[in-house]
């Protein structure tokens, strides 16, 4: 049986809490320059210079960690009194300053910068008021905290285990473009001078350019092999199988946390379950960023396949139409069973041809996924394909677009529907019912109907 794994509302919270979080805290920052510019100028007492730290201190502290506060029920509370303290802010920094211009301009200055941070925190009391029914119904709520949350910290932690947690191989390719920036920016210096010709900021520009080529070159060239991977972190790893034709496949619309490739974010994310490895295309040169690969040797690349299915806690499908990947679903769901596979589809800008890419799939697995899975491609904008018991969950968003018009899915609607399964694999959950009655406890709003 198939059923829809509803994520639209989730995604509309998350979004609009997102948006909220990151304008407060911009605020926040920008009372922090506002203040800092203010005594550089010598156009600030002492005293005006304490009080302003102190507010701009417990306003960082009122909305630290805003998804917690939101499932809690606390964001309201704290939110309204970091509102009360935009004006105390603004009267601060008027105060303490020159009586004149100064004064004047230090007002309107500040009173901007605060009006930021009030409009944001608004709009983030705006989201707890409308989805309070829904969030007073949860009981288990560790598991929406965790989906709402991002944390640059927890990225960079991801980022750092994928390297195996050596600092010096990410301090070498900072060192490393340091270094052609500075050197392509010595040479066309002296080229210029020679040739008589100045070319001003295309200087910075080109260095720039080159530091980056380089940065991400050796950061290629450092990156570990997925068996070098799994011999440095001994958790069980994360499998992702897919064409090879979607190594460069773009991420989908922009948002908080962003990656160059789509892998490399899926990669990013998986990294919490296990380390993510995956088969590299034959020839290539250097790894790409995102999962650690290893390189078959000889024909019989089934084989491998298939031992490096047996070892993973978890393995990931692009859905894809090629046989390779047809045969790879198969192996798993035969030597796996279901609940250890994930089919993510991905952000593809033609509908037309993602429906293929399903059409395709579902015909050569409709025995593994059942009758009643949908031939075609739905309305709604598909996440992911997982499973629960002999149940197959189609995950959606909110959003339906044209026949072919872009695809509108970014990367917090995947990072929602990573950490989701990432809770249901620690549940173990046996049938849909089960999960139904796991999300109404830890993610009411999330909804499950029967196709």
């Amino acid at each position: 049986m198939a059923w829809t794994l509803d994520l639209g509302p989730l995604v509309r919270l998350q979004k609009r809490m997102w948006r909220a979080a990151f304008f407060t805290g911009f605020g926040v920052y920008f009372e922090a320059v506002v203040t800092l510019v203010l005594v550089i100028n010598q156009q600030f007492s002492l005293l005006a210079l304490a009080v302003a730290n102190v507010i701009v201190f417990i306003q960082a502290v009122l909305i630290y960690r805003p998804a917690c506060q939101l499932v809690r029920g606390e964001l309201v509370r704290r939110y309204r009194s970091f509102i009360l303290l935009a004006p105390a802010f603004v009267a601060t920094t008027s105060i303490g300053s020159p009586a004149g211009e100064e004064r004047q301009a230090a007002a309107i200055i500040s009173a901007l910068v605060a009006a930021m941070g009030v409009w944001a925190a608004i709009g983030a009391i705006r989201v707890a008021r409308d989805f309070r029914p829904q969030l007073a119904q949860v009981r288990e709520k560790t598991v929406l905290e965790d989906a709402l949350s991002f944390s640059p910290f927890e990225a960079l932690k991801a980022r750092w285990r994928s390297f195996g947690g050596e600092r010096r191989r990410w301090a070498l390719p900072f060192v490393a473009a340091v270094g052609s920036f500075t050197a392509v920016a010595a040479v066309i210096a002296a080229l210029t001078q020679a040739i008589g010709v100045n070319i001003g900021a295309l200087t910075a520009q080109i260095s720039a350019l080159a530091a980056i080529l380089v940065f991400y070159l050796v950061m290629r060239r450092l990156k570990l092999s997925a068996s070098e991977l799994r011999a440095r972190d001994r958790r069980a790893p994360v499998l992702v199988l897919r064409q090879f034709g979607d190594d460069f496949l773009e991420a989908g619309r922009m948002s908080f946390g962003s990656s160059a490739t789509f892998e490399h974010f899926v990669a990013g994310e998986l990294n919490r379950i296990g380390p993510v490895v995956a088969i590299g295309r034959p020839g290539e040169r250097l790894q790409p960023l995102g999962a650690s690969r290893d390189y078959l040797e000889g024909s019989d690349w089934q084989s491998a396949v298939a031992t490096a299915i047996s070892d993973a806690a978890l393995v990931v499908f692009v859905l894809g139409e090629s046989e390779n990947v047809l045969w790879e679903f198969r192996t798993t769901i035969e030597t796996r069973g279901r609940a250890r596979a994930l089919i993510v589809v991905p952000p593809l800008p033609d509908r037309a041809e993602l429906g293929r890419r399903w059409a395709r799939f579902v015909e050569a697995s409709a025995d593994l996924l059942g009758d009643r899975f949908p031939r075609e491609l739905p309305a709604r904008s598909v996440l992911a394909i997982a499973f629960v018991g002999d149940a197959a969950l189609i995950a959606v968003n909110d959003e339906k677009p044209r026949s072919r018009a872009p695809l509108t899915r970014s990367r917090s609607d995947y990072r929602l529907l990573f950490r989701l399964f990432d809770s249901l694999q620690h549940q173990q959950l046996p049938t849909a019912e089960a999960l139904d009655a796991f999300l109404t406890r830890a993610m009411p709003l999330v909804r499950l109907t029967a196709m």
